[in-house]
């Protein structure tokens, strides 16, 4: 093994920052080249950014620069340290960074479920490390081999003796020793707390209130806000007054942002109260009449067709027309993404004279997309009507079903409750075999799961189950 010499100078330097005993740095890899960090100023250069640090009671501090965001990654963190360092998880400490802010100005940030994933290499060779260099203080002290020495239950044993020591009473002592780069790990098979269930260290500051989240930050000065915004998607604001909410108690200011009204206010009550006191006049937009049950229906209506050409709504431009209101393909293009949200331009395709633009299908009926706005022309407003015809269509054929690499069709046919299945069955098999001999060999067809014949089977096991116990209930007789 190779071995990072980490001289006593260097771990007091250490450990200065944060109290005596063994510290192991190490470093995950998804913050390189964030801002350097002061915290771990080891002589190898390596700027680590979160470490291990075991003192004199020894308890195992593990300090790692990431936000516990509900998910348990900070007692998943730890639990590896505690299973890889075979220590007692009553003992491990978890420490929240920065312990000391005017040492720690790395950037921090949390995000992508990367903690367990990308901290699972380096945390589990750091507490590695801390282990092996545990044992070589112990069996430098009793002047034997480190093979003979292992770490077990939060000690050090010699085995060949019995001798045992506490990390607590080993750490002081091997913070001159050299740490090894690439200390062995254990097997998966030897784990004894990863991967089992484990009350969450989070939870219980949680229940009693006493974790601060970014909602408990108070700055001198701070404002809060409340934002009204319309209840149909794409609604706007015709007008608003808001005498009444600047009237409210602590009210600072109201006015208008993308998408809606804001109220800011001294606390969040009185945004909250400022923002009922508003009087708006909203334009419900292109989707007044779409509610949650329309919604509901008409998936629905959806939910059991297969093999169906997916809806589309399509502008069709007439090239004559669009130069009589002096405008230009490429302008389209443009035009009708930016003035109207949800229309996207898509490609342009030639289809006689005629130029198609593909609407996505947030769109129900052609007639939204028909009188929607294009844009203004020495103050005459041109709709997408004025220029183009609108047509409820189907979005063209992009793959097709294959097996064995041949073109098929799939039907499924699906029976209402209470149903006989196999008479149902028998009946569509009927109308296959049908199919078949028209097609004359020119088409193949194949049932890929019939669920009759389990039905078949669990009937013929039942017939077969009471023929025997009559002849059981014959023969008593």
């Amino acid at each position: 093994m190779k071995a990072k010499d980490l001289s006593r100078r260097g771990f007091v330097k250490t450990t200065g920052a944060v109290g005596a005993g063994l510290v192991i740095g190490f470093n995950i890899p998804w913050l390189q080249g964030c801002t350097g960090a002061t915290a771990l100023p080891v002589e190898s250069g390596v700027q680590t950014n979160a470490w291990i640090r075991i003192d004199p009671a020894g308890f195992v501090h593990v300090v790692y620069d990431d936000h516990e965001m509900g998910q348990g990654s900070s007692t998943g963190f730890l639990m590896m340290v505690c299973d890889e360092m075979e220590a007692d998880w009553a003992k491990i400490v978890w420490e929240p960074v920065p312990t000391d802010p005017s040492n720690w100005v790395r950037t921090i940030s949390t995000g992508g479920s990367t903690t367990i994933r990308q901290g699972w290499t380096p945390l589990r060779n750091a507490a590695a490390q801390a282990r092996e260099v545990l044992k070589a203080s112990a069996a430098r002290r009793w002047d034997v081999d480190a093979s003979e020495c292992i770490a077990k239950e939060h000690k050090i044993t010699h085995e060949p003796s019995g001798k045992s020591l506490g990390y607590g009473e080993l750490a002081e002592e091997a913070v001159d020793l050299p740490v090894p780069e690439d200390p062995p790990k254990k097997a998966h098979a030897d784990f004894w707390l990863i991967g089992r269930s484990t009350d969450r260290l989070d939870l219980p500051d949680k229940v009693i209130g006493k974790t601060q989240f970014g909602m408990d930050l108070r700055l001198p000065g701070m404002l809060f806000a409340s934002v009204e915004r319309p209840a149909q998607f794409q609604g706007s604001i015709r007008s608003f007054d808001d005498t009444a909410a600047r009237a409210v108690p602590g009210v600072v200011d109201v006015f208008e942002v993308e998408g809606g009204i804001a109220v800011v206010a001294n606390d969040t009550w009185s945004a909250f109260k400022g923002r009922e006191a508003l009087e708006v006049d909203w334009d419900p937009g292109p989707f007044a009449s779409q509610t949650s049950e329309t919604l509901k229906a008409r998936g629905r209506a959806l939910e059991n067709q297969t093999g169906d050409l997916e809806r589309e709504i399509r502008l069709e431009f007439d090239p004559d027309r669009v130069a009589t209101f002096n405008l230009t393909l490429p302008e389209i293009l443009t035009l009708v993404p930016s003035e109207n949200i949800n229309v996207s331009a898509g490609g342009l395709e030639t289809e006689g004279t005629k130029f198609t633009v593909r609407v996505p299908a947030e769109f129900v009926t052609p007639d939204e997309v028909d009188h929607l706005l294009l844009t203004v022309r020495d103050g005459k407003p041109i709709y997408l009507s004025d220029v183009a015809r609108v047509r409820d269509a189907f979005k063209d054929r992009t793959s097709f079903s294959r097996l064995d690499g041949r073109d098929n069709v799939t039907l499924s046919v699906v029976k209402r409750a209470g149903a006989n299945v196999i008479q149902i069955s028998d009946y569509v098999k009927a109308i296959v075999a049908e199919a078949e001999r028209r097609a004359g060999g020119t088409v193949e067809f194949d049932i890929t799961f019939d669920m009759s014949k389990m039905i078949r089977n669990m009937v013929a096991d039942l017939e077969n189950n009471i023929l025997t116990a009559l002849l059981m209930v014959t023969s008593v007789l």
